[in-house]
């Protein structure tokens, strides 16, 4: 499956991403959109795997094998995910308010002081300010629950990035006396029941093939073994000839 994913991943971020892009709608075209969309999926997936490692590792009792170690490791992947997504929004907000287009300045006057900035600036602070500010440090990289609050804002920056993108921008055009504000209606029970499928088919997934590959953990077992070096018993890694 992770071979069949990667290609996926690409080639489905990036049409979508060109949907956007090669349209003439203010804040969609964008020649940036495609790493840009690839690089937010990989960031919010992996944001997504921290929470459910944590989930299953509670209620699975896998402590023995979802390992602090195992945490880290991702929260550093996340960190630098995080610093990627930086600097892409960047290079994708700095050039339209560059060019100085009428139409984008009111769209960005809107995420600074309108109705929308309390969604932007709370996306900042997600997917920027609380990773950088938490990730560099290894108590909190090894810290469970401070992961999964840190994974938390994660989801709702990146969701509020897909919210910004597709219903803000999309009610300015290029003529003034035809803007108009998305209200959601029938979408937001399409998002409760998207989640509620996508967490049962997770469920009924982990409830009938196993989620730890034990033919893995088998072999690390037998390759490992305790060597004594004065009077400490150290794990060590033996060879099977």
């Amino acid at each position: 499956f992770s071979y069949v994913i990667i290609p996926v991943m690409f080639s489905v971020h990036t049409i979508v991403s060109w949907d956007f892009a090669m349209a003439l709608q203010p804040g969609w075209h964008s020649a940036i959109f495609g790493p840009y969309f690839i690089l937010g999926a990989l960031f919010s997936g992996v944001a997504a795997v921290i929470i459910i490692m944590a989930i299953v590792r509670k209620a699975m009792r896998l402590e023995y094998f979802l390992r602090e170690e195992h945490f880290s490791g991702m929260a550093m992947f996340l960190l630098v995910l995080s610093f990627a997504w930086g600097y892409f929004y960047f290079s994708d907000y700095i050039v339209p308010w560059y060019g100085g287009e009428p139409v984008m300045h009111v769209i960005f006057d809107l995420f600074r002081r309108g109705w929308a900035a309390p969604l932007w600036f709370l996306m900042l602070f997600g997917n920027l300010l609380r990773p950088w500010a938490t990730l560099w440090s290894r108590r909190v990289r090894r810290s469970i629950p401070a992961l999964i609050v840190i994974c938390i804002f994660v989801q709702i920056g990146m969701y509020l990035e897909r919210y910004l993108i597709v219903p803000v921008m999309s009610g300015y055009n290029e003529l003034p006396f035809s803007w108009g504000l998305y209200v959601p209606r029938a979408g937001i029970l399409l998002t409760v029941g998207c989640f509620a499928l996508t967490a049962l088919l997770y469920i009924l997934f982990s409830r009938y093939f196993p989620l730890i590959p034990v033919w893995e953990i088998l072999e690390g077992q037998i390759l490992q073994g305790l060597k004594r070096i004065g009077r400490a018993l150290l794990p060590t890694r033996s060879e099977l000839h």
